[in-house]
């Protein structure tokens, strides 16, 4: 079963989903915590090495519970691996999720982001709206998978930098080491949101975060 996984990331393919196996997607969980305990240390001595430390959380605990079990699964696993099936119900639901998001981060004073944000909601509404563009975004994708698979990854383990404090030209630099952990959970997350769909990569992202949020709290 592990061995699919591992010939998937060899070549990412538009697959056709599959009924949920319950003992597979308990062993990919475990999968990913055996790939990710090693992949943690060169990012703790990346950390030790530029003195950096992780952004703090001063939200009560319920609160930052509930972010951090559902509301980040649920905007992370819409803004990078909802459109890997750019089908229409995903395009408006993307449209939406990533709208709402945009507002909240607005809310909170975050300017670019939610300016981005707004702009990526959006700018998918003539996909879901007209069933040409859609046709031709679905062919490109499919045609084009596999780059659409690992940037999704790269994305999404990216943005975790941003956990970095201070961020600085150098700590971009080492960031492909600094979100290792995050990489790999990308990649276990980009083949089940293919294989099982976005519902299980949410549940995948969220169980791994409350093991991770019950272990050392609060760790996105």
């Amino acid at each position: 079963m592990i061995k699919e996984f591992f010939r998937y990331l060899k070549h990412p393919s538009y697959i056709r989903k599959e009924p949920v196996d319950g003992l597979y997607f308990f062993l990919l969980i475990f999968l990913y915590f055996l790939l990710v305990i090693p992949a943690a240390i060169p990012a703790h001595i990346c950390v030790q090495l530029e003195g950096l430390s992780r952004s703090e959380f001063d939200d009560p605990f319920w609160q930052l519970f509930i972010t951090v079990v559902f509301l980040a699964p649920l905007f992370e696993e819409t803004l990078f691996r909802m459109l890997l099936r750019p089908l229409k119900q995903n395009l408006w639901v993307f449209s939406i999720i990533i709208i709402g998001l945009s507002v909240l981060r607005l809310i909170k004073g975050d300017m670019i982001l939610g300016i981005i944000f707004a702009v990526l909601g959006v700018g998918v509404i003539p996909f879901f709206s007209s069933p040409v563009y859609r046709k031709k975004l679905q062919r490109f994708i499919v045609r084009y998978f596999p780059w659409f698979f690992y940037a999704s990854v790269m994305a999404f383990g990216f943005i975790h930098v941003t956990n970095f404090h201070p961020l600085s030209l150098e700590v971009l630099l080492l960031a492909p080491f600094l979100t290792l952990p995050q990489l790999i959970m990308g990649t276990l997350l980009g083949f089940v949101r293919m294989k099982y769909g976005i519902i299980y990569s949410m549940l995948f992202h969220s169980t791994i975060n409350l093991i991770g949020f019950m272990l050392s709290g609060a760790h996105l």
